[in-house]
Parts: structure tokens; sequence; C-alpha cells
């Protein structure tokens, strides 16, 4: 049975592939989950499988097509796939609820691995895994897979809490302390990386401190001045470090690095 969404594009993209082999559920993603977006954002949705390869390819991209009206692009590896649909771009991230349970049962143990990304100042965390599920807004889960994960999911470990603020302390301080040392204007293109990590790294310890799954995309700020541990004004300061290391205010922009860093660490940096 489909779960009532009262929105016709989840509604219609849920009934195509509730009739595809091996999807067992979906869960909306992305901005109309975090309650973030407008009427004219992007639907992203999680498509789930137990295992690689359960999901019935073919069937899939006939499904979509019947949907869409157009054959779908989809990525070699079902990664990803996107359509329009009622004038609205559709994306489709699949994913494999045997590696969620893994990372949560990694996570559980204050466990998580990380790798660089082109589009992360701090890499891809593989407890964003989790938060597929954690932030996900389930649209279908008729066997309750998504349910159950969620349930296993929390409390947030607390051996999990510890090791992301020890390891995400260190390199935002170490990014905050060599970003300070550059002196000269021409150096700006390597000192805004260093705050753009620095940055990356303070939200990570924000969301662990919260105890909660962190999200590494757009959105994560908007998310993080909702949660009580925080400095205050935390958004507007970030913007305004950028803002100011644009206009070449080195000075300043160490002096606020320095003070969001002790009020999120508790440490004192030498600048």
């Amino acid at each position: 049975m489909l779960t009532a969404t009262r929105d016709q594009v989840i509604d219609d993209v849920v009934a195509a592939l509730s009739q595809v082999r091996g999807v067992c559920a979906v869960a909306l993603g992305g901005s109309r989950s975090l309650g973030t977006a407008s009427p004219q954002s992007d639907y992203d949705m999680a498509v789930f499988q137990e295992k690689a390869g359960d999901i019935d390819v073919p069937a899939l991209e006939a499904a979509l097509e019947r949907l869409s009206g157009s054959r779908p692009k989809m990525t070699a590896k079902l990664a990803l796939a996107e359509f329009e649909l009622g004038g609205r771009k559709v994306e489709l991230f699949f994913r494999r609820l045997n590696l969620i349970a893994e990372e949560i049962e990694a996570a559980r143990n204050g466990q998580f691995r990380r790798w660089p990304h082109a589009l992360h100042a701090a890499g891809y965390l593989s407890t964003v895994l989790i938060s597929y599920v954690t932030y996900g807004r389930i649209v279908w889960d008729p066997q309750g897979h998504l349910v159950r994960l969620i349930e296993r999911a929390h409390p947030y470990p607390v051996e999990l809490q510890k090791r992301m603020i020890q390891t995400f302390k260190v390199e935002s301080a170490l990014s905050v302390m060599h970003a300070a040392k550059v002196r000269s204007p021409d150096e700006l293109p390597y000192v805004a990386g260093l705050y753009s990590r620095a940055v990356a790294a303070w939200t990570l310890m924000l969301f662990a401190a919260n105890r909660r799954y962190p999200i590494i995309d757009k959105g994560a700020t908007k998310i993080i001045m909702t949660l009580p541990h925080r400095p205050e004004n935390y958004a507007a300061r970030t913007v305004k470090l950028i803002r100011d290391l644009g206009a070449g205010n080195l000075q300043q922009v160490r002096v606020d690095a320095a003070r969001i860093h002790k009020e999120i660490t508790g440490d004192t940096l030498e600048i």
C-alpha cells in the first residue's frame, strides 16, 4: 500500500518504482525532506535495494520512461537517475540497505571512514549513508526496512560523537592556524581552501556535539541553526568570514575564525 504523500510527483514516482523488482523502499531526501525547499526545488529521492544487483534495471528504465515520457539519464553503475516530471527535475539516488546497516554498526563502535571528494571540503564521510535514512521522509516502505534501520541508528552513538569531535577538532585547528600565517593577498586561493576546510570541520563537530548524523551538502548550516549546541549567529558569522576573506581583510578573518573555533572547541589558538 502506498504511503499518502499529498504530492503528485512523489506519488507518481512511488507508484512506478513500487512495481520494479528489487526496489524495496523509497524516501524523499534533499531540501524537500529537510524543510528548506521552495516550490521550484528539485525532487531528490533515495531508492533502496537490499543488496547490489537486486534491482531489475531494464524494468526500472522502462518504468521511468513510461512515467516521464522520455528515457531517463542513468549512470552505468546505477548510482543516479535523472528525469523530469510535471515540470520538475527528479533525481533518484540508489542506496543499498546492507551497506547502511553495516555503517550503523560501525558508528555504534565509534568508527567511520572518509575519502577525498571533489564536492566536499572535509571529504566524504561514510556516516552520510546513515543520514539517507535518518533525514529522509519515508514515502514507501512496505516491509519496514527503513523503520528498522532508523530505530537501530538511534540513539546517536556516544563513541561516534567522541571520534568525530576529536578528528575534526584537530583538523579545524590546523586549518585555522596555518591560514593565520598567511599575510599576502596573493595567497587568497590557498587561504580560502584552509578556511573552507575549517568551516566544514566545525559543522561536522556541531552535528556530533548535538548527537546528529551529519549532512555534508547544502542545507547543513540551516540544520545547525536549529540545534541547541552551536555558537550564536553561526551561519551569519561563517558567511561573513568568507566575505571578509574575499575582500582581502585577512586580519579580521584571523580574529573571527579563532573566536568561532574557541566557542566550538574551547581551545584558544595562537594566531
